[in-house]
């Protein structure tokens, strides 16, 4: 006799949380090029590098926007978490190409960078120096 299909289960918080973690296990194991057959061709990793701990003032990265040079909209906010003082983020994969970009700091302070080349499966840092 046929079974009879399983019921589909909520996503529980813990369930989130869980598919959460295992995407951004397969974002970093894609990101470091994992293995044969992992890396995105076209595609470079974007990552936000947080050095200000190395300065008298240490500050948290709250927003961090990516956009293609000279598109009007400055896109979504690419972080999903703050990027504490001394902590790495991947943002992405993106893309080869020019893009701008700009981060926002705790209390409102912004680092604007000048326009960079992201250039395909190699990694591209946006580090906020230490002041």
């Amino acid at each position: 006799m046929p079974q009879r299909p399983q019921a589909i289960r909520a996503a529980t918080p813990r369930r989130r949380a869980a598919a959460w973690v295992a995407g951004a296990a397969l974002l970093l194991l894609t990101a470091c090029g994992g293995g044969p057959g992992m890396r995105e061709p076209g595609l470079g990793t974007v990552s936000v590098v947080n050095d200000s701990d190395l300065g008298s003032n240490p500050l948290t990265v709250v927003e961090f926007y990516l956009a293609p040079e000279g598109s009007p909209d400055p896109g979504p906010n690419r972080l999903v978490a703050p990027v504490p003082p001394g902590g790495i983020v991947i943002v992405g994969l993106f893309p080869e190409g020019l893009y701008a970009a700009a981060a926002v700091l705790e209390g409102g302070g912004q680092i604007v960078f000048p326009a960079t080349q992201v250039r395909a499966e190699q990694p591209t840092d946006f580090v906020i120096p230490g002041n």
